[in-house]
């Protein structure tokens, strides 16, 4: 047999089989050329640029922040004074109905009786001097029948009264029943507050 050699080019056998051996321009060539095409192609939609950078977002949206934080704090501030206009107003006008309605004081001696445990002897039911009368009147026979002693204080307002017992106080003066209406709004007003 004869040495013949199939390999005209002895260097191909040496060489490492990588694509740039080949020509690297065969290959990349199409890459590129669709590559340039793809940056040439206007898009079809061109979206508006947006004038406000980031920072003026920032910016925009800190200030809607405080400016919903102020404008929750004013909500405050307005329902409290509305509430408190409101009690000004209720209390103005209890002040005269106490003054024009005489029996306004009834409701209020039988609620205070109705939070003692039973019907007590010896209770001794205060009230402004301005009542006794209207009270001896309306309340004559449980008076008469629990011993009942009926005092005229002129420390107590018109409307309001204070029931002792030898066990219990219960205590409806109109400062005290005002305060409670106040607290259960959140008010500090006194009764006849200046």
């Amino acid at each position: 047999m004869s040495n013949i050699s199939l390999v005209k080019d002895k260097d191909l056998i040496y060489k490492r089989w990588e694509m740039a051996n080949f020509g690297s321009n065969s290959i990349n060539a199409p890459q590129e050329k669709i590559t340039q095409q793809l940056v040439n192609i206007e898009p079809i939609f061109n979206p508006p640029v947006d004038p406000v950078r980031s920072e003026d977002r920032a910016h925009f949206a800190s200030m809607m922040t405080k400016f919903g934080e102020a404008l929750q704090k004013s909500d405050e501030v307005i329902a409290y004074e509305l509430i408190s206009l409101a009690v000004d107003i209720a209390q103005a006008m209890m002040s005269v109905k106490l003054n024009i309605d005489t029996e306004a004081i009834l409701p209020v001696v039988k609620t205070a009786i109705s939070h003692l445990p039973s019907q007590t002897k010896h209770m001794k039911i205060r009230v402004s001097p301005a009542d006794v009368m209207l009270l001896e009147e309306h309340l004559a026979e449980e008076i008469s029948l629990h011993d009942w002693q009926l005092i005229g204080d002129k420390t107590i307002d018109r409307g309001g009264c204070l029931l002792e017992t030898p066990v219990n106080l219960v205590d409806a003066t109109n400062a005290v029943r005002w305060k409670k209406i106040a607290e259960a709004l959140s008010l500090q007003k006194d009764w006849m507050s200046e």
